[in-house]
């Protein structure tokens, strides 16, 4: 069974409950249900989108989320990403 993969963005400096709502709403936006999940960090906006043209590229589903600017960063800001499946092998660079 494939794993959910969870990057997040680190220089936005978000509180550890913010970050947890925004890893959850990716993971309801895969819809994939019963699998492991990892969080990674990622350490910037673009690191993050060029993570999801890779994701894009590779067809696996993933989820990126945009905040609705309700609370500690403006509305639209790319907070984290879900993928399903994958190999990351260097670890290093999230």
């Amino acid at each position: 069974m494939e794993a959910i993969y969870i990057f997040m963005r680190r220089d936005l400096k978000m509180r550890r409950g913010k970050e947890i709502a925004q890893a959850g709403h990716a993971v309801l936006g895969l819809g994939a249900e019963d699998r492991r999940i990892i969080t990674l960090k990622i350490h910037s906006e673009e690191d993050l989108l060029a993570l999801e043209a890779q994701a894009r590229e590779e067809g696996r589903l993933h989820c990126l989320v945009r905040d609705g600017g309700h609370t500690e960063v403006p509305e639209g800001t790319p907070t984290c990403i879900a993928i399903l499946g994958g190999e990351y092998p260097d670890w290093s660079l999230y």
